[in-house]
């Protein structure tokens, strides 16, 4: 009787486990080029002013950005937004920072953000959209990435609801932080 049918099954089953065991406990696995690659251990709740600049989950912006951005393969399947994997972004700016972006990149309050010039189109020649800036509302920040210049953040999607956060997060185990 040929046994890798059931060794499949079972290495699915363990797999499941150790997945949801690991969301239980506050562990999320960055497999996106955003930040380094590896494990990062959710802290607790976004609180604004705790610490500069966090590291959070967050959920990609609601449509019709987000059926673009799954359409275009930006984003991952995940059990975290309604589908979607959660985005692993820094908190750089909060409500009443003003913003813009330029060729350059994304300017908060004047200071430019490293690594933030954006696209003008994707790997497949499609535009990139670009966001309304202006200051950041009550109740939005504005989730970038500075170690990635290609990440998919608020220099295409802009600010984002607090409520769409879902924790933030430091590295436990990763290539290079």
């Amino acid at each position: 009787m040929n046994r890798w049918p059931k060794i499949a099954v079972w290495s699915v089953c363990l797999f499941g486990l150790l997945m949801g065991v690991g969301k239980l406990s506050g562990l999320h696995l960055n497999m996106t080029a955003s930040y380094p690659l590896g494990v990062w251990i959710e802290t607790g709740p976004y609180q604004m002013g705790r610490t500069d600049r966090p590291y959070v989950l967050a959920c990609a912006p609601q449509k019709p950005l987000k059926s673009t951005f799954v359409e275009r393969g930006y984003l991952s399947w995940g059990i975290d937004c309604e589908g979607t994997a959660a985005l692993l972004k820094r908190v750089w700016g909060r409500a009443g920072d003003a913003w813009t972006v330029s060729k350059e990149g994304v300017y908060i309050n004047d200071t430019l953000v490293p690594n933030t010039q954006p696209l003008k189109a994707d790997s497949a020649g499609r535009a990139m959209p670009t966001p309304k800036v202006g200051m950041i509302p009550t109740g939005h920040v504005l989730l970038l990435s500075e170690y990635h210049p290609s990440s998919l953040d608020g220099r295409y999607f802009g600010t984002t609801l607090i409520t769409d956060l879902i924790a933030e997060v430091i590295p436990l185990w990763t290539e290079s932080y």
